[in-house]
Order: structure tokens, then C-alpha cells, then sequence
């Protein structure tokens, strides 16, 4: 099944793949975005979400409500404010359309800061991503 249905894509400047041209909030630890038939959940545990503690990334992927199982999916966490601040994580499969890592946020201020999320998916045929802003407490 492709990515058909998206109704708000741009090309990314990376691969010219179609990307989710939408960023929520992480209220309560977690958010969701969805476009056409595509529907992607993040989940960030335990809250509140602190620097230097070990954290559980879970993203969520359907296409038109049925589980993605066959992708490739990353988690790209960033601090906006202070671009040399810029991580990287594959998620592993967990089944069902989910897809998990472990994360730790890296020391770099002592001020509560906004984070960027960007969850990213490939699959065979195309790909596509969402953004998902969170607070963090030093």
C-alpha cells in the first residue's frame, strides 16, 4: 500500500520524498499527527521529560488504520535553540506498527528548553515524517 491519501506534503530537501508538513504538541507525554490515510503517534516515558534520564521513545505508524510493519523508522531529537544540539536513533520494530529506542537527552542547559522530535519512515516505496514539540525540565 503506498502513501497515497497525503494531504500535506512537501518535498524534503534530503530525497525529494513526501513529508507530514504538520509539528504537534507532546501534551502529556504524547502526540499525533495525521494526514490522508496516514497516522503517526509518538509516546515519551516517563514524564516530565528531564535531561540526562533514560528515556522510552514509542512511535506508531497505520496507514489507512492498519499497522505499518515493514518500515524503517528514526527518531531525530533537536533542540532548536541551540543547533549543535542534534540527535539521531533507530527505532526498532516492536510489532504491530510500533517501533521503540531508548533515549537520553544530553546536558546543554540548565533552563527549561523546547525540543523538536522528527520521526522519519522509509519504506520500499516512499517515505514520509512528522515533527512533535516538547518541553523539557533541566
Amino acid at each position: 500500500m503506498a502513501l497515497a491519501g497525503l494531504d500535506r506534503v512537501q518535498a524534503s530537501a534530503d530525497s525529494g520524498r513526501p513529508v507530514i508538513r504538520q509539528t504537534v504538541s507532546l501534551d502529556r507525554g504524547v502526540g499525533v499527527v495525521r494526514a490522508g490515510q496516514v497516522s503517526m503517534t509518538l509516546a515519551l516515558m516517563p514524564l516530565p521529560v528531564r535531561l540526562m534520564q533514560d528515556h522510552r521513545a514509542v512511535v506508531t505508524v497505520l496507514v489507512a488504520g492498519r499497522p505499518v510493519r515493514d518500515a524503517s523508522v528514526t527518531l531525530r531529537l533537536r533542540m532548536p535553540s541551540q543547533p549543535t544540539i542534534d540527535l539521531t536513533v533507530a527505532m526498532q520494530a516492536m510489532g504491530e506498527g510500533r517501533y521503540a529506542s531508548q533515549v537520553v537527552l544530553p546536558l546543554c542547559t540548565r533552563e527549561p528548553s523546547q525540543w523538536l522530535a522528527e520521526v522519519r519512515v522509509d519504506r520500499t516505496y516512499g517515505a514520509t515524517g512528522a515533527g512533535f514539540r516538547f518541553d523539557v525540565t533541566p
